[in-house]
């Protein structure tokens, strides 16, 4: 269809027929070529998975602030547990979401690395921003605590998904209507990775802990980045593969499940001086977990649902 009055024509049939069904946004876009319709679908994928997190991260300082009005003395352990994982799941998952995209893929890995914080660094820049905005000074004496424990979940995140890229047969893929091979494993990519390393341990070793609390958090978020991280993993393999694996998605389900518990069990367990033998703390533990797990599910299913219409799928 040509160009009329300045309205630039949709697809050609002939390229339309090429792209799935479930990628309906790249049908949806005008394009006239393979290449620019594949280089929509990685940079909307991405893009997309930004902005998710930058509206998801900026939201929490108002969220904080809600909650301080709400519960001007301390809640019971029960609403405590579930603020905590209100606040924290559904950017972790994203965050995650955009660090694993960006990494899970064939290619130079400083590229994926550059690339990945080019999409994550904004909605830290909002956050800290709208944090300043609402809570004023003391926002930014916390600031240095945040960076510790959101490097610390970067870590994590990094770790699993650069190692299933290297390892194993699985990788991510944007649309791809050419048929390119993607290429594998190289020397280049193992220096690569020495390199980054190198920088991520000087990193670590230039951070200052002065308080176990600190510690317990860090740990906590670097864990939480390293369960997250398989977790969205085993979705991207479970969902976004064809044909979709089974394995994969009860496996998706069970290390969320993990997640959840895992922070559920610190969390009621540092509200209450680690009394993990108390009943109620078990009890609220168990519900806890389920509402993590319902939660993670949930922020999962949000970045599939992106990702698939955008084109993308897991190949091996």
């Amino acid at each position: 269809m040509a160009e009329e009055d300045g309205v630039v024509s949709r697809l050609p049939d002939q390229l339309i027929t090429d792209i799935p069904e479930s990628a309906w946004l790249m049908r949806e876009l005008p394009g006239t070529s393979p290449a620019g319709v594949e280089r929509r679908s990685r940079l909307l994928g991405l893009l997309g998975l930004g902005l998710l997190f930058t509206l998801i991260f900026a939201s929490v300082p108002v969220q904080t602030k809600f909650v301080d009005w709400a519960f001007p003395t301390q809640p019971s352990v029960a609403i405590i547990l579930t603020v905590y994982q209100t606040l924290l799941f559904p950017p972790i998952i994203v965050y995650g979401f955009a660090i694993v995209a960006s990494l899970f893929r064939s290619g130079s890995l400083i590229k994926h690395c550059l690339m990945a914080l080019a999409v994550t660094t904004p909605g830290f820049i909002v956050f800290v921003t709208i944090a300043v905005i609402i809570h004023g000074k003391s926002a930014i004496h916390e600031l240095g605590v945040l960076i510790q424990v959101i490097f610390s979940n970067l870590i994590g995140v990094a770790l699993v998904a650069t190692t299933f890229q290297i390892w194993t047969r699985w990788t991510l893929l944007p649309l791809d209507l050419r048929g390119r091979v993607s290429s594998r494993t190289s020397i280049t990519t193992l220096i690569e990775l020495t390199a980054i390393s190198a920088i991520a341990c000087a990193v670590c070793m230039s951070m200052t802990i002065d308080s176990t609390g600190l510690l317990v958090a860090i740990a906590l978020f670097a864990g939480l980045g390293l369960l997250a991280a398989t977790a969205i993993i085993t979705s991207l393999i479970g969902f976004l593969s064809t044909p979709g694996n089974r394995r994969a998605r009860i496996l998706t389900v069970m290390i969320s499940l993990v997640t959840a518990l895992t922070f559920s069990a610190v969390s009621v367990n540092a509200e209450s001086n680690w009394t993990l033998t108390s009943i109620s703390n078990l009890a609220w533990i168990s519900v806890g977990s389920i509402y993590g797990t319902v939660l993670i599910l949930l922020t999962q299913g949000l970045c599939l649902v992106w990702l698939r219409a955008c084109g993308w799928r897991c190949i091996r």
